[in-house]
């Protein structure tokens, strides 16, 4: 039985190998939006009274998926941020024409509302669940769109539960 043991692990790798994968591991077309957006801190949380939502891009460059506080975003950071505005192109491919599309994100610290050319499309509480929101009704394939994403993260409200959060007003660097 020892002799035959190598041969019965290479034919389970090799037939494992053929037969393996099923149709759960088939992934739709997708874009990854991960990169380079553009963004502004909105410290006095007036961005929606300034038009924030209708931007064609900020002034500032971030690393996304990273956060303006890590050194990987290219923006390095320290100290609190109550709010913040991203902005990208976004453009949906030509052949993606009568499907459903939707705008998925992994997790957004703390309140999230995206918008679509100026329009509203969804908003989400939860700094560590992953939401998506239907954007078929807000896009043309083949047209660039911008992709506003207005999040609200302000620790001292309150509102969010906390861990290892600084809670003073002044940041110390934590």
């Amino acid at each position: 039985m020892k002799r035959y043991m190598g041969l019965i692990i290479v034919l389970t790798c090799f037939f494992s190998m053929i037969f393996g994968g099923g149709p759960q591991f088939v992934r739709s077309p997708w874009v990854n939006l991960n990169g380079i957006w553009s963004y502004t801190f909105d410290f006095g949380k007036s961005g929606k009274q300034r038009g924030f939502a209708n931007s064609q891009g900020f002034d500032n460059k971030i690393n996304v998926p990273f956060c303006p506080e890590s050194s990987l975003s290219g923006v390095n950071f320290k100290d609190f941020i109550p709010a913040m505005w991203y902005h990208r192109s976004l453009t949906i491919p030509s052949d993606w024409k009568g499907k459903k599309i939707f705008l998925h994100f992994g997790a957004v610290d703390y309140e999230t509302e995206v918008f679509i050319d100026g329009k509203a499309v969804g908003k989400h509480c939860g700094g560590t669940v992953s939401f998506s929101f239907d954007i078929t009704p807000f896009i043309s394939v083949g047209k660039a769109h911008n992709l506003v994403v207005y999040v609200l993260d302000d620790i001292h409200s309150g509102l969010q539960a906390s861990g290892k959060q600084c809670p003073d007003f002044k940041s110390r660097g934590c």
